[in-house]
């Protein structure tokens, strides 16, 4: 299953779950969706995620902590974040030491070295 809008898509790339963002502004209401989006695709299946938030300028308080909340991890095994500039990693390191992940998290600079690191996480299963 694949999903799409303005703001955000979801597809598969080589059992990975891939997730663009296209918005620049996440706010609780937009992350909530993606979540549950997410859900709905995957179901109970456990899956690896890259999630590509180069466009993404800023997000509030309660969007933050609606990602740290336990449903946003729910079947997700690992996930590689893809950050475009020094600033966004430093704001996403900062965040992440406060909204502990229960997932192990990687940020990086680009979607093919993501790749390469989350494919060690992929269940043998598939």
């Amino acid at each position: 299953m694949e999903y799409e809008d303005d703001r955000l898509h979801f597809y598969w790339q080589d059992d990975i779950l891939m997730c663009d963002w296209f918005a620049e502004f996440g706010d609780y209401d937009f992350v909530d969706f993606g979540i549950k989006k997410r859900l709905e695709i995957t179901g109970d299946k456990k899956v690896v995620m890259i999630s590509d938030v180069r466009f993404l300028k800023s997000s509030t308080r309660e969007a933050r902590e609606r990602l740290a909340e336990k449903d946003a991890a729910h079947g997700v095994i690992a996930t590689g974040v893809v950050l475009n500039s020094k600033v966004q990693i430093a704001i996403f390191n900062f965040f992440q030491a406060i909204y502990k992940k229960p997932t192990p998290t990687k940020l990086f600079s680009n979607k093919e070295d993501a790749i390469k690191w989350i494919k060690k996480y992929i269940p043998k299963e598939l």
